[in-house]
């Protein structure tokens, strides 16, 4: 059985580790990246709890990879604890992928038996989705003028940005914006409003990157034909969030459990991510300014819980409410 992995980042990277570990054959295909980090997008945050348990399944020692931890950040000013990891994702993905060929150009389809589509947000393997949902993002890595702590700032220009820092001492981050009204020049205006927020400069560029963002949650069925679709090509990325490292190695480590098994492996996706709808209803309703209904709620609590946040539930209805008010507010088209 001829099997081909169609992408190298951290999803198609995590299949190919446990492919070779159970033996399966394969081949894997990749694209040439032109980031000082070689991977685009970066996407650095991941929950304690998760990369913990992911790490022990793929026989991973976690301190490897983890560049600094947090036990605490600021969404719109409101202080909020947890257990936050920044990760080296490029170190990951190349221990990952090991000694194992990575080839490059299309590979040849029609001489395959089954092709994982890991490509991302291109999907360039499975079927389109009528109902696809992607938010343009624009991202930064950058040294700042002062050590700063997790920062994500809600806008109804934008949707949201985010400052990540990645080292110890806090002078370095990953800063970025999800763009779901008005591009570039909008992200910008509200990543100046977080680094005011923040109390920090940027005093250094080192590299830039930018990237859409599925947010439409788990495109159903997860295998057309001879693809199966893992990672955000599957749709696997937190609407309300825009984290899709961890759901991305769990569907790889779903794919793996279940080898010749689809239904299998799909039941395992819906069952753990297939929330990510309501929450992807949750933001449209925001967008279009929208009454958010007790679902969306229940929805906005699963993300807290998904990114290992602890948060009072006096901070949690003042924080929706804030964000609901400021979405409806809006004066900007929709």
């Amino acid at each position: 059985m001829k099997v081909i992995i169609a992408g190298d980042g951290l999803a198609g990277s995590c299949l190919s580790y446990l492919f070779r570990r159970k033996g399966i054959e394969h081949e894997i295909y990749g694209k040439a990246h032109h980031t000082k980090c070689g991977i685009e997008p970066c996407g650095f945050q991941v929950s304690s709890r998760d990369f913990t348990r992911i790490c022990s399944k793929l026989d991973l020692e976690p301190t490897d990879y983890i560049l600094r931890r947090d036990a605490f950040g600021f969404i719109d000013g409101i202080k909020v604890s947890g257990h936050a990891l920044a990760i080296d994702k490029a170190k990951l993905i190349a221990d990952l992928l090991g000694d194992m060929e990575v080839k490059h150009g299309r590979p040849d389809t029609d001489t395959c038996d089954c092709i994982i589509d890991a490509t991302g947000v291109s999907r360039a393997y499975s079927p389109p989705e009528p109902n696809d949902f992607k938010i343009p993002a624009f991202q930064r890595r950058v040294k700042l003028s002062k050590a700063v702590s997790l920062w994500a700032y809600f806008s109804p220009e934008v949707g949201y940005s985010w400052l990540i820092p990645l080292t110890p001492d806090g002078r370095e981050a990953h800063l970025g914006a999800g763009a779901i009204r008005g591009g570039r020049e909008n992200a910008q205006i509200v990543i100046e409003r977080l680094l005011d927020a923040a109390g920090v400069e940027v005093e250094e560029e080192i590299c830039r990157c930018g990237s859409p963002v599925r947010v439409c949650g788990p495109i159903l069925p997860l295998r057309n034909g001879s693809v199966i679709a893992i990672g955000e090509a599957a749709g696997l990325v937190s609407p309300l969030t825009g984290a899709g490292n961890i759901p991305g190695i769990f569907s790889a480590l779903f794919l793996a459990e279940n080898w010749g098994d689809p239904d299998a492996y799909e039941r395992a996706v819906v069952n753990k991510y297939g929330y990510f709808h309501k929450e992807a209803e949750a933001l449209k309703r925001l967008i279009e300014g929208k009454v958010v209904t007790p679902p969306n709620i229940l929805a906005a609590i699963r993300v807290l819980r998904f990114i290992d946040a602890r948060i009072t539930p006096g901070q949690f209805i003042r924080m929706v409410g804030d964000v609901r008010r400021r979405f409806a507010s809006s004066s900007w088209p929709r």
